[in-house]
């Protein structure tokens, strides 16, 4: 059995994907993902292009696997990840929520959904970090223990 990282995050954009306010952001993205799928831990990136959080256009969800929550924090804050990151606010507003969201799986099929990641979000914001979503402020191990 094979367990893996996944995390979901999403981001309320400050306009329509296409927006002017939006050009920065979709210019970097090409290369933030080419960067994490070479980065040393990434497993692989989770596409669904018709799925809306919550039914709203206006928040673009993210998820992907990884080997380690190292590996991703390595990759989220030590990386060009990091520069882009830094400039959230010109493209996006607050969620008034958590916006990211982390759990371990057996890797052995499809991996998670976009479904079940909100899920696990909702659960988040709900109820606070647990072994079924968590946090980099509150990380749960591989064995769903608390670190």
């Amino acid at each position: 059995m094979n367990r893996h990282l996944a995390q979901y995050n999403v981001a309320k954009m400050r306009g329509v994907f296409e927006d002017p306010v939006m050009d920065d952001f979709r210019g970097a993205l090409d290369a933030i993902n080419n960067l994490a799928s070479r980065f040393p831990g990434f497993v692989r990136q989770i596409f669904d292009d018709e799925y809306l959080p919550w039914g709203d256009q206006s928040v673009l969800p993210n998820m992907s696997v990884w080997d380690s929550l190292e590996s991703l924090r390595d990759f989220a804050y030590r990386s060009a990840h990091g520069n882009v990151f830094s400039k959230r606010d010109k493209w996006f507003q607050p969620l008034g929520r958590p916006h990211l969201v982390m759990w371990w799986f057996d890797d052995e099929g499809e991996g998670p959904t976009y479904e079940d990641a909100t899920r696990r979000l909702d659960i988040l914001n709900e109820k606070g970090p647990t072994a079924e979503g968590f946090t980099f402020g509150v990380p749960f191990g591989p064995d769903n223990t608390p670190l």
